[in-house]
């Protein structure tokens, strides 16, 4: 594939080649649940690539889709690299913004609650999408994104890993025409390209520093200076020179790489009117690329740049002939966008062979065709050249710092608050304890009178123990905002790099701590669950049913274990939320009951009148001596999990309630050791 093939008319599709090389040679990462196949997935792409290089654009894209069929299981990163390269397609060369957008998006959604595992594909996404706002026109919005992408790499990338986005910025820069900004982006990411090993694959060490000297050397040329450019262009033949003999099996793309340098330095040495240079490069050029499997549109491109020397030099004869090659090129059948920037190319020299020869009223039409199609080329540039992308940045990032600074002010609010709730709580706490007491050692005293006075304490203290329900649940629903604090605190403190082990043991052992307090409130504030207070909806038990699965993925995840789900489409009325409560839990207590590498199957099975949700594990299994007691409210059968995970024995007592409330049932079969197979049957009626 060909970055190599950068030239003069056509530097965003150059830039689509140098995006699809990227997505071929990232870090291949392997999913727990289905592997990738990266050998077979860049070879995929580098034929489709070599195709695209020789304009078989419509043959391309078929090849890559048939080809992407025949693998039976593609896994994340093999599914990502297709929709990249989908993508980079469908904005350079079967121009559909609409696919562009979709295919980059799920670039992004396919590494949902992946990023950390998959840093350097999270950050080509982000930067493939600033591509997509690009060729929506909607520049600010794009540049926010290559700030998001840069930011993201110089956090979590290094030198090596990094390079790419640095010099997809400076392309950026050169699309802009601010060609002299985009030289030091493009310099530095040869740099950080040097920390890489040379084993590290062909798009990645030859690849990127051949074109990049090209665009180096482009950028010099359009500037204004074809000296350098010509030093440029010549670092990059000795490049090939050093490197060719490293790649045998890709000498077709060397050579026609070579091919395309040979035709851009011709066209310096034209600027710089040596003409003879300037011929013999670009006759070897044309040579090199108009054989079969070489780059035949770069050797139309260097036909132009011939023809227009020979125009300065007055062989009009020669250029016309060289004109009209190019002419039936373009007017083969099967064009494609691609073509669009030759096409405008060949109106202007026309109209220059016409003038040049004196047909006046010849050449007025080709100037007009020229000036329509360039015309057409600045609108759709309008607006590009006039954003500064460094003045965007510091935005971004002010703007960054401002958010950072209200979280920080909000942080401490929330801290001053909780002290405050606190306290108030403590203070709430002991007074209904000492009042708690008072009443309690009245009752006593009153024991031994008559029996109206006892049917008055007890009503007493019947109202007494409402109260302290109430005071139990206000206290528990209050008490999750400074717990929920201390987890976040703790959490944020974590983050730090800077932390000593011991104090990083002690912050894990308090946001630990927190979390089984939110859990044990969760489940007191859901007690006493009664028919009358539910509110039903009609919910789509597949729908619940795999949002509790992606929930809880993280958990199963840090002991290895695989949960899977096999349900068919079903609806029924519910109370959403208690439901997923109850679910919810039986696969929490799958996880914390079953071993490392453990396998939980979650069923959902359509019958009659009703629906029945299994949840089974092979874990350790429900004893004997405990069976009888653990939908028991408050019950002693409580057991830690494999991990050494807490338990607080109320969830199952509270799921039977919530069961029960809707008319349903639940159960359990369970041998000790074995596993256990937890059963919810729900009616269908509402």
């Amino acid at each position: 594939m060909s970055v190599k093939t950068i030239g003069s008319y056509t530097l965003l599709l150059q830039l689509s080649l140098l995006l699809a090389c990227c997505l071929a040679s990232c870090r291949d990462a392997l999913s727990p649940e289905v592997p990738d196949h990266p050998g077979l997935v860049d070879a995929i792409i580098d034929s489709t690539n070599d195709l695209l290089n020789v304009g078989k654009v419509r043959e391309s894209v078929h090849y890559f889709d048939s080809a992407f069929q025949q693998i039976h299981a593609p896994g994340p990163i093999d599914q990502w690299k297709k929709y990249g390269f989908k993508a980079n397609f469908y904005l350079y060369y079967d121009f559909n913004l609409k696919k562009a957008r979709s295919n980059a998006d799920s670039m992004t959604l396919i590494l949902k609650s992946k990023v950390q595992q998959y840093k350097p594909e999270y950050a080509a996404a982000i930067f493939v999408q600033g591509h997509v706002l690009m060729a929506e026109r909607r520049y600010a919005e794009a540049f926010k994104r290559y700030y998001d992408g840069r930011s993201f790499a110089r956090q979590y990338l290094d030198s090596c890993s990094y390079y790419d986005f640095t010099g997809r910025l400076g392309l950026v820069r050169y699309s802009q025409g601010q060609y002299l900004k985009a030289i030091p982006y493009l310099k530095q990411s040869l740099i950080e390209n040097a920390t890489c090993k040379t084993d590290d694959g062909f798009n990645k060490h030859f690849t990127f520093g051949q074109s990049t000297l090209t665009a180096i050397a482009l950028a010099y040329e359009f500037a204004g200076m074809p000296d350098s450019a010509v030093y440029y262009y010549r670092e990059g033949l000795a490049f090939i020179d050093r490197n060719a003999d490293k790649y045998p099996e890709r000498k077709t793309f060397i050579e026609t790489a070579r091919g395309i340098i040979y035709g851009n330095l011709g066209g310096a040495f034209v600027k710089l009117h040596q003409y003879e240079e300037a011929e013999r490069y670009l006759k070897e050029s044309i040579q090199i690329n108009s054989v079969p499997d070489h780059d035949f549109q770069d050797a139309q491109t260097a036909k132009l740049k011939l023809a227009d020397l020979y125009i300065r030099t007055s062989r009009l004869k020669a250029a016309n002939e060289l004109l009209d090659q190019v002419a039936l090129f373009l007017g083969e059948k099967g064009n494609n966008p691609t073509k669009e920037g030759l096409r405008m190319r060949w109106y202007k020299i026309k109209w220059s062979y016409y003038d040049r020869s004196g047909q006046y009223l010849l050449a007025y039409p080709y100037l007009q065709e020229f000036q329509k199609a360039q015309d057409s080329v600045d609108q759709i540039n309008a607006g590009l050249k006039d954003i500064d992308m460094d003045i965007i940045f510091k935005d971004t990032e002010q703007q960054y710092k401002l958010a950072l600074l209200k979280k920080d002010n909000e942080l401490k609010s929330g801290y001053l608050l909780a002290f405050v709730v606190f306290s108030l709580m403590v203070v709430i706490i002991l007074g209904g304890v000492w009042y708690s007491l008072r009443r309690s050692k009245e009752l006593n005293n009153k024991l031994g009178q008559k029996n109206e006075q006892l049917q008055m304490a007890l009503r007493s203290l019947e109202q007494s123990q409402l109260d302290n329900t109430r005071i139990m649940k206000v206290v528990a629903h209050d008490l999750r905002n400074p717990i929920a604090a201390a987890v976040s605190i703790s959490t944020l403190l974590l983050e730090s790099k800077q932390l000593q082990q011991g104090d990083k043991e002690m912050l894990e052992l308090m946001k630990t701590s927190s979390l089984h307090s939110l859990d044990m409130i969760a489940d007191l504030l859901n007690m006493n669950i009664t028919a009358a207070g539910l509110k039903k909806e009609p919910v789509e038990m597949h729908t619940l049913l795999r949002y509790c699965i992606d929930l809880l993925k993280f958990k199963s995840a840090e002991k290895q274990q695989m949960i899977t789900l096999h349900t068919k489409e079903t609806v029924i009325n519910i109370n959403r939320e208690k439901i997923w409560r109850v679910v919810s839990n039986i696969i929490a207590n799958a996880i914390k009951f079953s071993p490392k590498g453990a396998v939980i199957n979650v069923a959902l099975h359509d019958r009659q009148d009703t629906v029945l949700i299994s949840v089974a594990d092979h874990g350790i299994g429900i004893p004997d001596n405990l069976k009888d007691r653990v939908f028991s409210m408050f019950t002693d059968a409580k057991r830690r999990g494999t991990s050494g995970e807490q338990s607080f024995g109320l969830g199952l007592a509270i799921s039977r309630q919530i069961v029960e409330a809707h008319e349903g049932k639940i159960w359990f079969e369970s041998n000790s050791d074995a596993g256990t197979t937890f059963y919810v049957e729900l009616p269908k009626r509402s």
